[in-house]
This record gives C-alpha cells, sequence and structure tokens, in this order.
C-alpha cells in the first residue's frame, strides 16, 4: 500500500533529530565529523550566537550544492600540499591560450 504524500505549498519540511540520536562517542567521528563541528562553531562565533542547535534552510537545490561544497572541502582538510623543486616541464606560462 502506496503512502500518500502531503503536498507543502511554501512552507519547509523540517526534519529534527532528538539531542543525542546520532552521536555515540568517539565511533561516531567519522571522516568528516570535525570538519562540520568546526563549520558550526564558527558559524556561531562569526554571529555572536551561543548554542548547542543549529538549522540551516533553503530549497532543495541551494541545500544540495551547499552540502556538495562544504563536503567537497572537507575531503582536502588536512591535505598537505608540497612544492616542487628543479626543473618541470608540466607547465609553461608562455604557451597558454589565456
Amino acid at each position: 500500500m502506496k503512502k500518500e504524500r502531503k503536498k507543502l505549498t511554501n512552507e519547509p519540511a523540517v526534519f529534527v533529530l532528538e539531542k543525542g540520536s546520532q552521536y555515540k562517542g568517539a565511533i561516531s567521528e567519522g571522516k568528516y565529523f570535525s570538519a562540520f563541528f568546526e563549520m558550526f562553531e564558527n558559524l556561531l562565533a562569526t554571529n555572536g550566537v551561543e548554542s548547542d542547535m543549529v538549522g540551516f534552510s533553503g530549497c532543495k537545490l541551494d541545500m544540495a550544492v551547499f552540502l556538495a561544497k562544504f563536503l567537497s572541502m572537507a575531503e582536502f582538510q588536512g591535505t598537505e600540499l608540497r612544492m616542487k623543486e628543479g626543473a618541470t616541464h608540466d607547465f609553461n606560462p608562455d604557451s597558454s591560450p589565456c
């Protein structure tokens, strides 16, 4: 039996997590935990807000882009970049079409 969908007009669908329902100690602190936690801390501090709760709202498209961009940034968090010394033939600015 199919569930009938409720159609919302201009109201956002809100999904609320009960405090502590997802966090199970250090085992919960996977690859992206620190990056997201730091983002929340920075957003709150930048706006002078002290709260244990955060919320985001937007259209599905904007939220998907926001989260995808953040995951992409978090993927490279802590990546060490080193300068290569010596001759290289990988890039010649004189032959660049720009």
